[in-house]
């Protein structure tokens, strides 16, 4: 994962038709911004939410003439996203090829005037506004980014006072430190994960568009991510564990150092007299608690790039989920009825006894945890399923197709919670129907997210058919990973 602490560097991916593309490339990513954000300045400002494309493209220039961004002419191939061959001669080209990227990607809309044959006009799309309004708050914060530790920071410049011979210094001090940054260390890295695990159930449970692009932008970004971010850049605990460990170990087989901690202990506790039983045995007591207290931070620290390791894991599930859900909730569903009706077409059409999905429903496309705005097209993922769809009359052709629409416009999340609560860790598609009450559908929808980045079960196609209603399938074995 990246140390950077830009918002765009975790949101963007390698898909030039997405929303996200055009802050892909680090290269075009502020010229994209600043000139998005100047279309959305000057859009909102008209009266009617809209403005002529010509007008749109005069004001640009204007813009990118008075902004020294743009003043180079020679980085102007940098600035643009290399998505086709195209050529930017001036800065007339540069404006209108940047509004025609915006459209393709949705977050602008060009609009043909009914009255003016000739004449376009460009808004904004209300599914993707509060999206870039979040994004324009989160970047202007950027500037500011929160503090997440020193701990390890801490934790080694003690060391090296542990350590050395200087017989004035008070050790004891220096221990409190290294006991204290390596629990606040602890205690911090499982907040944060806890708090991802947290974040991703309110993905789960929150239909809201706004709500979730706050969630996500201005709640997790700010408190979990960048501060994340920041202690692995500032701490850089890949290179301070190896070190740390190292005078760890020392200190732990210096016995001189570890009595001049206890002696500096009983002094603060007025334990004085060398000379008693009291003194010694407060002294092993001491002593012992002490090397534990060391041993405990040692052994956390040993596993300290496997706790980040894992938060980083976290950390992907969730910016791929709120990535998906934000995108799915401000995305129209045109091409996944138009996906539906071909399959309804297809299985209408078809008098086979058998037929195999890959060749024919070639047009059905997943909806996974990487899809953005345009559903990912199908790719060989039902192949190995088999199905038989007996002729369909009207009637059953209209209760097939509500069922479809039903089962592929509700969010995948509800199926797999109704997967999850079963606490399974191995069961066959047959027994979720016979026994949990699952129907054909959502078993279609487990198969088709059974190589999802958040799906915990591994999937094994048996050689038993299935004979369910209209269809007649492989039966599949899910097995928890």
């Amino acid at each position: 994962m990246s140390l950077t602490k830009s918002f765009f560097d975790f949101v963007s991916d390698n898909k030039n038709d997405n929303l996200f593309s055009i802050f892909m490339n680090k290269n075009s990513r502020d010229a994209n911004y600043y000139l998005l954000k100047e279309c959305f300045d000057i859009i909102k400002s008209k009266t009617d939410a809209q403005i002529n494309k010509d007008e749109l493209i005069d004001d640009l220039v204007k813009f990118t003439k008075e902004n020294d961004l743009f003043k180079d002419y020679n980085k102007f191939d940098d600035y643009f996203d290399n998505t086709n061959d195209e050529k930017i001669r001036n800065i007339l080209d540069f404006v209108r090829i940047k509004i025609r990227r915006f459209v393709d990607t949705g977050w602008l809309i060009e609009d043909q005037s009914r009255n003016e044959i000739f004449t376009k006009y460009i808004l904004l799309n209300e599914y993707t506004r509060p999206i870039f309004e979040s994004m324009i708050s989160i970047a202007s914060s950027d500037k500011n980014p929160p503090e997440y530790s020193t701990n390890l920071l801490v934790i080694n410049d003690s060391l090296d006072k542990l350590l050395s011979n200087d017989s004035q210094t008070n050790l004891y001090s220096y221990y409190v430190n290294v006991i204290e940054h390596t629990e606040k260390l602890k205690s911090q890295l499982s907040s944060s994960s806890s708090r991802i695990r947290r974040y991703i159930n309110r993905i789960n449970n929150n239909e809201d568009l706004n709500k979730l692009i706050e969630d996500f932008i201005n709640g997790y970004n700010l408190k979990i991510a960048r501060p994340f971010y920041n202690f692995r850049l500032k701490d850089k605990p890949a290179i301070m564990q190896g070190i740390i460990l190292n005078k760890f170990d020392k200190l732990l087989n210096n016995g001189n150092a570890i009595s001049k901690i206890v002696e500096n202990s009983l002094d603060r506790q007025g334990i004085l007299n060398k000379n008693t039983v009291e003194y010694q045995n407060a002294y092993n007591n001491e002593r012992a608690l002490i090397s534990e207290n060391l041993s405990k931070c040692f052994s956390y620290l040993k596993t300290l790039l496997e706790v980040i390791d894992s938060i980083d894991f976290k950390d992907n599930n969730y910016i791929s989920s709120a990535k998906t859900k934000i995108e799915y909730k401000s995305s129209d569903y045109h091409d996944l009825r138009d996906e539906i009706n071909n399959v309804i077409d297809l299985i209408k059409k078809s008098n086979l006894n058998d037929f195999v999905l890959e060749d024919n429903l070639v047009h059905l496309r997943n909806i996974d945890a990487l899809s953005l705005k345009k559903p990912a097209k199908y790719s060989t993922k039902l192949d190995e399923i088999i199905v038989n769809v007996n002729t369909l009359t009207v009637e059953e052709e209209n209760k097939l197709k509500k069922e479809l629409y039903n089962e592929f416009k509700n969010d995948f999340n509800r199926i797999y919670k109704k997967l999850y609560v079963l606490n399974l860790n191995e069961v066959e598609a047959l027994t979720l129907i016979n026994n949990y009450e699952f129907n054909e559908y959502e078993i279609f929808m487990l198969y088709l997210h059974s190589t999802d980045l958040n799906f915990e079960y591994k999937i094994e196609v048996t050689n038993e058919i299935i004979h369910k209603d209209y269809f007649k399938f492989y039966n599949f074995i899910l097995r928890r990973q």
